[in-house]
């Protein structure tokens, strides 16, 4: 049974996190700091030369996980305690209070040490993202009603429905509606991931 769960849950992952890449030099920089192009950076380690042992290039990959909790919530959390890997995990608040289901999800990704909560807002825009970037100040409160309920312990949020960057005084896309709520969030000391 456990093989079964922990193979679901890897191809169910490997749908979930492929994105692009960016090199970055061990020990330049927190990869908070980095502006990336998208959720997988990579970190490369020493420069393999022909002919060397390929155990010198080290890499890591940041899995990234947007919607939580979610129907596959449970086979995030298994196979990552399971493969002893680190996650992001970018949180709904309203999703929990609508299902005491994914309400019981979350209490397990807040128990696996492996995974680190972040902010992808309350309310999602309820699937109307015009309308919920039109008011930049409300998508701050809807962040912030996330952050303080679920008593998420870092900064860090994603936009719900767009690809926008704010990270150390570096912006990517903020030039879309939602560019004026990411600039107050950043202003409110969030990094805004894309």
């Amino acid at each position: 049974m456990r093989k079964k769960s922990i193979g679901a849950g890897l191809l169910y992952l490997t749908g979930v996190f492929i994105a692009c890449t960016e090199e970055v030099k061990i020990g330049e920089a927190d990869p908070v700091e980095i502006a990336v192009t998208d959720t997988v950076t990579r970190v490369a380690g020493p420069r393999r030369e022909k002919g060397s042992p390929l155990s010198l290039a080290r890499k890591r990959i940041y899995l990234t996980i947007d919607d939580s909790p979610l129907n596959g919530s449970l086979y995030i959390d298994s196979v990552i305690a399971a493969e002893q890997v680190k996650a992001n995990i970018f949180l709904v608040g309203k999703a929990i209070e609508e299902s005491r289901k994914f309400g019981e999800h979350f209490k397990k990704l807040q128990q696996n040490p492996y995974i680190r909560i972040y902010n992808h807002s309350y309310s999602h825009a309820s699937h109307r993202y015009n309308e919920y970037y039109r008011n930049p100040v409300k998508v701050v409160e809807d962040f912030e009603r996330n952050q303080l309920q679920y008593h998420i312990l870092h900064k860090i949020a994603r936009l719900p429905g767009r690809n926008l960057w704010r990270l150390g005084g570096r912006e990517r896309n903020c030039d879309q509606a939602a560019g004026q709520a990411a600039k107050l969030l950043a202003d409110e000391g969030y990094h805004i991931f894309g």
